[in-house]
């Protein structure tokens, strides 16, 4: 192998280590999705939806089976140090406030109702585990249809750089078909963009639903604190506008050999 290989060769088998954890990762979700919800509700587990950036994300904390205090953790906002409670659900982030006047009195109804309320975090927390099984029930499609958008997506993307990555190994880089795998990618990211930000409002609009007619009823001031940006679509439009250059440059360059 030549020297100048082993970086490409590298990232070659970078996008394929990616492509089976990502496949683990949506065989995981797909597994798990049914069983949250008794879970949730027979306290062996915990989970977190949120909307971060723009995109649905989850934490998770469950019970090792067979083990007194063994656990499972999936959590990227690094919310599960400490001890963890199980048959809660987190959800959120909102803009949360109360009238100063009544919030004591407030909290502590909510606070009988197994309903946590953090203006710091602007978090809900449902710690009473048959409610927290039925909000997991009202929100678990729009979560899983993100995530799975996002996924699929990202291992497509993964996979058109791996075939660009090879057809570099063989040094056929202007190619055609290479030049097809670019606007792919330009393309998936511009879907998967759209469909975050449908996924995300969806996501978001059953759990402010949920917030208002359960927990808030009229009590508590709620406001959605994030949406999706358009991060994903600009990037697509600039890979696609990559594409085209690439297309113009390999036309000159065919070009210039029929001239000679």
């Amino acid at each position: 192998m030549k020297r100048k290989y082993r970086l490409i060769k590298f990232l070659r088998i970078a996008c394929v280590i990616g492509e089976v954890f990502g496949v683990i990762g949506l065989l995981v979700t797909l597994f798990m999705g049914p069983f949250l919800e008794g879970m949730v509700d027979n306290r062996q587990a915990s989970v977190g939806l949120y909307i971060d950036n723009g995109s649905p994300d989850m934490s998770f904390n469950a019970r090792i089976p067979h083990s007194t205090d063994g656990n499972f953790s999936f959590d990227r906002r690094g919310t599960a140090a400490g001890k963890i409670e199980y048959g809660n659900v987190s959800f959120g982030p909102f803009l949360l406030s109360l009238d100063p006047s009544s919030s004591s009195s407030i909290l502590r109804d909510l606070n009988a109702q197994g309903v946590e309320i953090n203006n710091l975090e602007g978090t809900v927390t449902i710690k009473q585990p048959p409610k927290a099984a039925e909000v997991l029930a009202s929100i678990k499609w729009p979560l899983a249809a993100g995530m799975l958008c996002g996924g699929i997506a990202g291992l497509l993307i993964l996979e058109l750089f791996r075939r660009m990555f090879r057809s570099a190994e063989r040094d056929e880089v202007f190619t055609a078909a290479n030049i097809r795998n670019v606007r792919g990618i330009g393309y998936l990211l511009i879907a998967s963009g759209i469909l975050k930000m449908i996924t995300s409002a969806w996501l978001m609009n059953r759990m402010e639903a949920y917030v208002t007619q359960h927990v808030a009823a009229g009590r508590v001031g709620l406001e959605t604190t994030t949406s999706a940006g358009p991060l994903g679509l600009v990037t697509g439009l600039m890979v696609l506008a990559l594409a085209e250059v690439f297309r113009q440059g390999l036309s000159l360059k065919e070009e210039n050999q029929l001239t000679v």
